[in-house]
């Protein structure tokens, strides 16, 4: 059952009470035109009956979430520079991105991929946070 201004989102097979969507529900994007995170549905069941008789049930369903958006960072690019004599363990600069899916979905883990194979001594970075520490002293 829907009201005349509503469009039609999911539909029933009367003969085996499937439920499909009618169309993509982005959960994701606020801006999209079918973005929700749930849907009420009334179902009305109908007999062949004299007199003929009829029923409704109201249940919602929830949009789940999947891992359809990539990471974005705050920044295009990070530029730090790092003085040769600062101690091996200390801090070097902190990246951050986010991602606008839900749940684990969302949870952004964070690695390095030096250049060079010899950079990859140098730094390291704390996965869940982002922190890129000094691994080894930068020789000259």
């Amino acid at each position: 059952m829907i009201s005349p201004d509503e469009k039609l989102k999911f539909q029933i097979n009367n003969k085996t009470s499937l439920i499909r969507t009618t169309q993509f529900i982005d959960r994701d994007e606020p801006y999209e035109p079918f973005y929700e995170k749930e849907a009420w549905l009334t179902v009305l069941a109908t007999d062949n009956g004299r007199p003929q008789m009829a029923n409704v049930c109201s249940f919602k369903v929830t949009i789940e979430d999947v891992n359809d958006n990539k990471p974005v960072f705050d920044k295009v690019a990070y530029t730090e520079s790092v003085p040769q004599d600062l101690p091996v363990g200390r801090e070097v600069m902190r990246v951050s991105a986010t991602d606008i899916d839900d749940g684990n979905n969302s949870v952004v883990r964070y690695s390095l991929s030096p250049k060079r194979p010899d950079d990859a001594v140098y730094f390291r970075i704390d996965r869940e946070f982002g922190v890129i520490f000094l691994n080894k002293a930068i020789d000259v």
